[in-house]
């Protein structure tokens, strides 16, 4: 048993979170020996597109800075296509829902082509790993077990849980549907339960016929 719920992100709702995301900066070697020398910085977005069926495009610029030999070489990203694609993915506590950025094109300033195709991809491996935590963990969100009063009986417990889950992406806005599982625990029956659901009689009444078998037994005469 469960209950279908479908929510809507709108143009306002992601023009709103994109402007708390960004300007953000990614560091680029966090656990190297250029930690925080090679960075990328986003700025705020200049134009936000939905791209039906796939996803969310976003202008924006950047700034840069490389090393080279030891020295620190900022560069200047004129024009930056990020791409926001929504996916489903799952593990050990339920299903989450993930925004990957990527980035789909980028204007390097004095940088030949090879270069900005090597440096693109540098990012995105980068963009990744963020994409794997930028999301909402739903399985976890909507896992929840209550426990009933001792006097209500045997129900124990109420359970949810997040089920089956997708997401569309319209001309203006995502569209999220998450089906929840709803089901209420009982206890365990003891015997006695169990033998009267099953139409037996209880033990010691069984005992007692018994005993008046072995009496008619013993003194056929007298009935």
């Amino acid at each position: 048993m469960g209950i279908h719920i479908s929510a809507e992100l709108s143009e306002g709702d992601l023009a709103r979170l994109l402007n708390e995301l960004l300007p953000m900066t990614l560091d680029l070697d966090p656990l190297g020996v250029d930690s925080g020398g090679r960075w990328i910085r986003f700025n705020e977005p200049t134009l936000v597109d939905f791209v039906p069926n796939r996803g969310l495009r976003v202008q924006t610029s950047a700034q840069l800075q490389w090393t080279a030999l030891g020295i620190k070489v900022p560069v200047s990203v004129t024009n930056v296509e990020l791409f926001f694609e929504p996916l489903i993915g799952s593990d050990e506590r339920g299903p989450k829902l993930l925004f990957r950025p990527e980035i789909k094109a980028a204007d390097f300033k004095h940088l030949p082509g090879f270069a900005d195709r090597a440096l693109t991809s540098l990012i995105n491996k980068a963009l990744a790993v963020q994409g794997d935590i930028l999301g909402w963990h739903m399985g976890e969100s909507m896992q929840h077990t209550v426990p009933l009063p001792p006097n209500l009986t045997p129900v124990s417990a109420f359970a949810m849980a997040a089920g089956e889950v997708s997401v569309e992406v319209k001309e203006r806005s995502f569209l999220l549907h998450l089906d929840v599982e709803l089901q209420f625990s009982r206890q365990r029956k003891d015997a006695a339960e169990i033998t009267e659901e099953d139409g037996e009689e209880p033990l010691e009444a069984t005992e007692g016929a018994a005993d008046t078998d072995e009496a008619v037994r013993e003194h056929p005469g007298e009935s």
